[in-house]
């Protein structure tokens, strides 16, 4: 009430101090509060839009944060998948080595087993019919007996050097009985013969005719059964002599 008649005081006395003081201030006054007001509340409006700006950046980040993550993610996945797919192929190497190793040891085995080396011994003796003999003793490369049966042809040849594979035999030589081994075909001078279980051969033969021959062992292209098949190294021919 004391201010409402300050004012009507100063607005009837005409002073002008009292009314600046009473009117004009209290109106600058209360204008100026209202552009502060008004400018107070721009900015808070300016601060709520930067506060939804803000957000809608954090909702960015944070959604970019996660397509990232789910990246990872794939990029780990792939990379745990490309080292299995590494270790498989590395296991599968390996075996392959492993399955090539065995079968090179298989076909060395497998040449070992139709390859066999050769020692011959022959006598002759007096002419007129006496009794001589042979014996083929097949050996394994690394020495041991050819512990299997097989078929060889066994030649005595007029010559000790040939280079057919089966000379042309003497054909004075007759055939006796065999005492190791079988004879599965003869005529004069040759013989198909089948080893016993330890790859040995021994026969008795005999010549009337006073000569000098020479035993040779040679693999045979044609046997009685494949499993009796066997390749045979070079050997010396041995010399075996008749004489009256």
């Amino acid at each position: 009430m004391s201010r409402v008649h300050d004012i009507r005081r100063s607005f009837l006395s005409g002073n002008p101090t009292l009314v600046q003081r009473h009117i004009i201030d209290p109106c600058e006054t209360a204008e100026a509060n209202a552009e502060t007001a008004e400018t107070n509340a721009e900015t808070a409006e300016a601060h709520a839009e930067t506060a939804e700006t803000n957000a809608e950046t954090a909702e960015t980040n944070a959604e970019a944060a996660q397509a990232a993550a789910v990246a990872a993610q794939g990029s780990a996945e792939g990379a745990q998948t490309a080292a299995e797919a590494a270790q498989v192929a590395a296991e599968l190497a390996e075996t392959n080595a492993e399955t090539a190793e065995t079968n090179a040891e298989a076909a060395q085995t497998a040449v070992e087993n139709n390859l066999a080396k050769v020692t011959v011994a022959a006598a002759g003796g007096a002419g007129g019919s006496a009794d001589g003999s042979v014996s083929v003793d097949l050996l394994g490369l690394g020495g041991a007996p050819l512990a299997k049966q097989v078929e060889i042809w066994v030649i005595w040849a007029n010559t000790q050097y040939s280079p057919q594979v089966m000379p042309a035999p003497g054909s004075t030589v007759v055939w006796g009985a065999a005492s190791k081994g079988t004879i599965v075909y003869s005529s004069n001078g040759s013989a198909l013969v089948r080893t016993d279980a330890n790859g040995e051969f021994d026969a008795a033969v005999t010549n009337a005719v006073d000569e000098t021959l020479y035993v040779m062992a040679t693999a045979a292209r044609n046997v009685s059964n494949a499993s009796y098949a066997i390749e045979l190294l070079g050997h010396v021919a041995p010399a075996a002599t008749w004489s009256a």
